[in-house]
């Protein structure tokens, strides 16, 4: 039950993720002409880091007996 508790998170932390870079496809040009696109792709970069790291650590948890 605990490793749930820390999956399903993760696993919408990678939903959003698909979500921001979805966004960011469709409205490229809109993005550019008020100058927010180099923000939204570092914030989807930080959304891919952070839900990489937190894989890892719940990888590493299991792996270790914790959850």
């Amino acid at each position: 039950m605990k490793k749930v508790i820390w999956i399903i998170p993760n696993i919408m932390c990678y939903l959003m993720f698909a979500a921001v870079i979805i966004f960011i496809v469709k409205n490229e040009k809109g993005l550019l002409k008020i100058n927010e696109l180099f923000i939204w792709v570092l914030i989807s970069i930080i959304l891919l880091l952070v839900s990489i790291y937190g894989s890892y650590r719940i990888q590493r948890w299991i792996k270790e007996g914790k959850i």
